[in-house]
């Protein structure tokens, strides 16, 4: 009798754990920008022209400018999936042709605090960090969007 209540016991704690291949669910990104108060969402299209350089200015005339995080980070390569439906490694050609023709893409900053920062000091600014990063934002800087784990806009 004891025995099989120590396997019942020792079976539903394997059970429970995860398999040794799952990854964990990844934390929902956000976008965050500097930007006046009556703009409060921003579409994916609208987020989308603006870190492709395609939309200069945001719908009230302010000048966008977007930060990335590093080419290497994760949290890049999350954002790019949830907006751009690719990984950033497709991006380069993209960058490539718009280097030719005189156009840098935007900043890559090395943190999410770096992020945060951009933003807080340069109006019209927007950037992406984990949500988890939003509870406390310095002022002026909003939440515009977020996307969970593996969502596309």
């Amino acid at each position: 009798m004891v025995s099989v209540l120590l396997l019942a016991l020792l079976t539903a704690g394997v059970a429970s754990l995860p398999s040794p291949g799952a990854r964990p669910a990844a934390e929902p990104l956000c976008v965050i920008a500097n930007l006046p108060g009556d703009t409060v969402h921003a579409d994916v299209g609208l987020i989308h022209g603006i870190f492709l350089l395609r939309k200069r200015f945001w719908p009230d005339g302010t000048p966008a400018h977007p930060v990335n995080l590093p080419a290497a980070s994760p949290i890049r390569e999350r954002f790019s999936q949830a907006v751009f439906g690719q990984s950033v490694r497709a991006q380069a050609s993209y960058w490539s042709e718009r280097y030719f023709h005189g156009t840098r893409p935007p900043p890559s900053v090395a943190s999410q605090a770096a992020v945060i920062l951009f933003v807080t000091r340069t109006k019209g600014s927007v950037g992406y960090v984990e949500a988890s990063r939003t509870d406390t934002m310095p002022e002026g800087v909003r939440v515009l969007r977020c996307f969970g784990s593996g969502e596309r806009g």
